[in-house]
């Protein structure tokens, strides 16, 4: 349920470019306990609602959009290769595997 009102939440303060709020001022901001709001990310990253880019959330362009058009294409392709790069086996695993 605490998933639902943070993405809730997540939708109405998305920024341009898709960019999210951190989970410590999501949690500040709901009154929430940074560990609840930090567990509803990852539940969100393994849906695929949001992504993470070094230390930056995004919202999946897939779900939602805002920005302009021409960047909303960027983002796809971005997103796209994000995805093939997560699914993608490591050298270990080649290796373990192989």
């Amino acid at each position: 349920a605490a998933s639902h009102v943070v993405f809730g939440h997540l939708e109405a303060m998305v920024r341009y470019g898709n960019i999210l709020p951190a989970p410590r001022e999501v949690a500040m901001e709901l009154g929430l306990h940074g560990s609840a709001v930090s567990r509803c990310y990852r539940e969100l990253l393994d849906a695929e609602f949001i992504w993470k880019r070094g230390a930056v959330y995004y919202m999946s362009p897939l779900v939602g959009w805002k920005g302009d058009s021409e960047e909303l294409r960027s983002a796809i392709y971005e997103y796209a290769d994000h995805q093939a790069r997560r699914a993608a086996p490591t050298m270990r695993e080649v290796e373990v595997d192989g």
